[in-house]
């Protein structure tokens, strides 16, 4: 072999190693991340029943609103109605599933109740007679006690006390209580004002051949009876006529 020979067989060689023959080749390149330039909220605050806008501005992805899983796109403002305090996040997913977030708060607030009116029509009756009571009210849940009587704004609710009573409406919403009150007197038949408390007995409780004494209020006409309830009856007892 001369020189010449030998000097191509280097050179071929290294050509060949330089090549890099059989060589490894480079990783993909990750896909990259969507960009979110803004998610916004307008107002922040608002009143219960009333709408927000969420405005977004992003790229590279889609775009999901949750609660609720919301497409939403780029740019678009969307109206929301929240009932309660909430997050919002925004989700913006690429082709390539890497995703990125960002989140608004939206504050509800509810007003305090507002109760126009409340009353008893008629606000005197006879003893066995019905009377209506009306509530008039905003911004809440009513209910009449005694008798926990749920009750409608505007809509009546009859009642039938055995005895002079004092109503009371209550209306709550999830931020606050209101209450009024209304009364309902009640005459026996000769006239007399029936009370809703006549008496007050020294002890709640007797055994067989006891007694107990009831100091009773003292009203023209009147005639008072009470229960007597023991395990085997019940019955009433006429304590007789107040002459006073």
């Amino acid at each position: 072999m001369n020189l010449r020979n030998f000097l191509f067989g280097v050179i071929g060689i290294g050509m060949i190693w330089s090549c890099g023959g059989g060589g490894s080749s480079s990783a993909p390149a990750s896909p990259s991340a969507p960009i979110i330039l803004s998610f916004t909220v307008t107002p922040g605050s608002i009143n219960l029943g009333a709408s927000v806008l969420l405005e977004a501005n992003f790229n590279g992805g889609l775009g999901l609103i949750s609660p609720g899983d919301i497409h939403i796109q780029s740019q678009v403002p969307m109206a929301f109605s929240p009932t309660h305090s909430t997050n919002y996040t925004l989700t913006v997913t690429g082709s390539g599933g890497v995703s990125t977030s960002r989140s608004v708060d939206v504050v509800v607030t509810q007003s305090k109740p507002v109760i126009s009116s409340f009353s008893a029509n008629p606000g005197t009756i006879t003893v066995g007679e019905n009377s209506s009571l009306t509530a008039v009210f905003t911004g809440g849940t009513g209910l009449i006690t005694p008798g926990d009587l749920p009750v409608t704004s505007g809509v009546s609710v009859s009642v039938r006390p055995a005895a002079s009573t004092t109503y009371t409406l209550t209306v709550a919403n999830a931020s606050d209580i209101v209450t009024k009150t209304t009364f309902i007197q009640v005459m026996g038949p000769g006239g007399a004002t029936i009370p809703s408390s006549f008496g007050i007995f020294s002890q709640d409780r007797v055994f067989f051949g006891e007694s107990s004494d009831a100091s009773l209020s003292s009203t023209a006409g009147a005639s008072y009876n009470w229960s007597l309830i023991d395990e085997t009856s019940t019955g009433n007892i006429l304590l007789g006529q107040d002459t006073s």
